[in-house]
């Protein structure tokens, strides 16, 4: 009874996500290796104008003094843009980014010590152009980049955002039960059984029917807990009910939101870019060693209306994430450091490199590869075994009529 429902899920679930499964899959498989790739073959959008800038005992410019020099080269139709992230980067090229999170912004390269604007770029829709001498250059420097639109896929199908991530990870949790599914199916009756069911036992006289049987259920055998688990991790990724069940199911506490209090009607606040500077140099006295400060401004909103300031301040193996008043500027919070968190958000912390395969170096990742292009495979060989299994069914009605 329990192989039969599991026959039919198996069935019907396979048909219904094969498509999706396959495309996620191999997206996935792509870019398991992006890192690596782009680390020899890097964009030239990202590539910087000046590599190497040496402090020569000189302090790290003000937050203020860096976003008043960007000012006066922002082109008149970004005018209005407000700064909303500075990444300090000791002796390197650092950066600064006017606009919003979103396809409309305003890059901009700069010297940390001297504050001289090293490079422009203007971003619309997804394309990058460069600015020179107050003008847009007509060459989008982006062009076509393919890892990110591997990713897309990956992640959306190259639809929209609302609607192709529903899609995946509803799909994904599906084939979370086509795995279990099949692992039923798989289980062998008896020991005469199981022995075609642990490795190919072919002959020249096998028949491709045979050998696609075997490479569906053999392949879905061996890597049916690695799947588990990639499908697992993109879940808790993608959907918050299931990263918060997990949390709630592991002890965790809530998450900790930290808010600033919105000033009383009337009362005279300090110019927003004068408060920057006090935090930043608040950063570099606590964490005076660290090779990268970035500081991120969230303004106030209609749905939030006490947005704070976080800073993220990363030194040799560790970060440090705080979180200032959006009106003060004072500290509300820093962030746990991870050997004082909950199991529970410490396994937070592992869901993406568990899920792209790079939590134990090249190992898992070649393993991730491996799994993904074999979880790539298995809607085709499935849908063979449907097709094969369907078609000798139609040739049968057809002979035993003709009898």
């Amino acid at each position: 009874m329990i192989k039969k429902i599991a026959a039919w899920l198996h069935l019907w679930l396979g048909l219904l996500t094969g498509i999706v499964v396959f495309i996620v899959s191999v997206t996935g498989c792509i870019h398991v290796f992006h890192e690596e790739f782009l680390a020899v073959f890097p964009v030239k959008a990202t590539q910087p104008i000046v590599s190497n800038i040496p402090s020569k005992g000189r302090p790290l410019l003000k937050p203020s003094q860096i976003i008043a020099l960007a000012q006066q080269q922002m082109i008149k139709d970004n005018a209005a843009q407000q700064p909303f992230m500075i990444r300090y980067l000791r002796d390197k090229e650092s950066l600064l980014l006017f606009g919003d999170n979103g396809a409309h912004r305003t890059w901009f390269s700069f010297d940390p010590y001297t504050g001289v604007i090293l490079d422009q770029k203007i971003e619309r829709d997804g394309a990058l152009f460069r600015v020179k001498d107050g003008k847009v250059q007509e060459q989008n420097l982006r062009g076509f980049e393919f890892f990110p639109f591997i990713l897309e896929g990956h992640v959306n199908l190259w639809l929209p955002t609302e609607i192709g991530k529903i899609i995946v990870c509803y799909s994904t949790l599906l084939f979370i039960v086509l795995l279990i599914s099949g692992l039923i199916l798989w289980w062998p009756k008896n020991k005469a059984a199981a022995k075609q069911r642990y490795w190919f036992r072919w002959k020249k006289a096998t028949q491709w029917r045979r050998k696609n049987y075997d490479l569906h259920n053999i392949n879905g055998f061996y890597t049916f807990l690695l799947l588990i688990i990639i499908a697992f991790t993109g879940l808790c990724i993608g959907l918050t009910w299931v990263n918060k069940g997990v949390q709630w199911m592991l002890g965790g506490e809530e998450e900790i939101v930290f808010h600033s209090k919105v000033p009383e009607p009337g009362t005279v606040q300090v110019p927003f870019v004068a408060l920057m500077d006090p935090v930043f140099e608040q950063e570099e006295a606590l964490y005076p060693k660290a090779h990268t400060y970035s500081m991120y401004w969230a303004y106030p909103t209609s749905k939030d209306p006490v947005a704070t300031t976080m800073t993220v301040v990363y030194g040799k193996d560790e970060s440090y994430r705080s979180h200032y008043d959006r009106y003060t500027q004072r500290k509300i919070g820093i962030e746990e450091e991870e050997e004082h968190e909950s199991l529970a958000h410490q396994l937070e912390h592992l869901y993406l490199p568990i899920h792209e395969g790079s939590i134990g170096g090249l190992t898992t990742k070649i393993l991730a590869f491996v799994a993904s292009l074999i979880s790539a495979s298995l809607p085709i060989t499935g849908f063979y075994i449907w097709y094969g299994r369907k078609n000798k069914k139609t040739k049968k009605k057809i002979s035993g009529a003709m009898a």
